[in-house]
């Protein structure tokens, strides 16, 4: 029986954003949805109408928006006596951002508080990051309750380049939002042979994210006309959705369909006719699109790099380039044009690694246990 004095502990979780767009909110308000009926969880929201663009850069725009949030955050925790925090850390300034708003609830009442760690490129950026900086990070890192890691490969990296005490890291693999993992848990996807296949690279219009290696693959893949890509997202690098455009238009590429980012029901569709999933990514941690794909039963060809390779097997549940590495890339989606035979078994193998190891039910409890812990 869950014990009533443990739900009337408040626990101040950000952040959100009205429409839920971006990562970072839509996990965020799955935990908040599927753990609201136990604990009593105050949503913290974060918007803005300006600068979406450069977002990790130090700039006025940011700056003001940092203090408006950084005031509401100060008012939230005192007003709702939050007995616990729980935000994400991502790089760049964003770094001392959230470690600010941790430390800073804690020193208005808060008892405890959970950094979730989120930028794919962080442990890049910390071995960057001069030592003043790196000092006063860990100084405050040091402090939190509890550090959430996406995989056991991101617990072994902290340990080593952070030197945080091991028993306040934990691994919580990533969760897809609620309404898109129940639309695809009954769903049949087919694998049939076809005269052309549709092949998705979704909220990849950033150059880390190896959209340019795309289209230089693309390209070397003119002669084929068995296949379409859609290259589908919100414009995460500016400049980046006119530089894709001229390239497209340069080298004729009349089999890709670009445009800006989808969400909800519309995505659930690009989902459902997709036949092959794509992230020739630079920099990762454990990208959502991935498990989203996953659990669509969709093909994927990714990047070794981030939380993937532990828990996927290369031309077991997934086809694994290195990053940068176009002559693979060519060769992944040769071999899924060609053999339908191939997509359906990728697609069921991964479809099964998700349901085994990353469905909703299962990170939510382990988040429970986390929540559970600190009571």
């Amino acid at each position: 029986m869950l014990d009533l004095s443990k739900k009337r502990k408040i626990i101040l979780i950000g952040f959100l954003s009205k429409t839920i767009k971006g990562p970072i909110p839509i996990i965020t308000n799955v935990y908040i949805e599927e753990l609201k009926h136990k604990y009593d969880i105050i949503p913290f929201f974060i918007e803005r109408t300006k600068g979406n663009e450069n977002l990790a850069a130090f700039n006025i725009t940011n700056l003001y928006y940092f203090i408006k949030q950084y005031i509401s955050w100060c008012l939230a925790v005192i007003r709702n006596k939050a007995y616990i925090v729980h935000y994400p850390v991502t790089s760049y300034w964003n770094m001392e951002k959230s470690l600010l708003f941790l430390t800073s609830a804690k020193m208005l009442g808060a008892k405890h508080s959970i950094g979730h760690l989120h930028g794919g490129a962080f442990i890049d950026f910390w071995q960057q990051t001069n030592s003043i900086r790196r000092y006063f990070a860990l100084k405050q890192l040091k402090k939190l309750d509890v550090f959430i890691v996406l995989s056991e490969s991101w617990r072994k990296n902290i340990i080593q380049h952070l030197g945080i005490e091991e028993g306040k890291i934990k691994v919580l693999h990533n969760l897809i939002d609620k309404e898109f993992e129940n639309h695809f848990k009954n769903f049949h996807k087919g694998y049939e042979k076809k005269d052309k296949i549709t092949i998705l690279g979704f909220n990849m219009m950033d150059s880390r994210k190896g959209l340019f290696d795309l289209l230089d693959a693309v390209s070397l893949l003119s002669d084929i006309r068995s296949f379409e890509i859609a290259i589908i997202g919100d414009e995460r690098e500016p400049g980046v959705f006119k530089k894709a455009v001229n390239i497209i238009h340069e080298k004729k590429l009349s089999n890709i369909n670009i445009q800006k980012g989808v969400w909800g029901s519309e995505k659930i569709i690009w989902f459902e006719k997709a036949d092959v999933l794509i992230l020739p990514s630079y920099i990762e941690n454990f990208p959502l699109v991935v498990l989203e794909a996953a659990c669509a039963g969709i093909p994927v060809i990714a990047s070794k790099i981030g939380a993937l390779p532990d828990i996927f097997t290369h031309n077991q549940e997934i086809l694994f380039i290195e990053p940068g590495n176009v002559s693979q890339l060519v060769k992944s989606i040769e071999i899924l044009i060609n053999s339908h035979s191939e997509r359906a078994r990728l697609g069921a193998n991964i479809k099964s690694a998700f349901e085994q190891k990353l469905s909703g039910k299962k990170i939510i409890e382990q988040m429970d246990a986390i929540y559970q812990n600190l009571l």
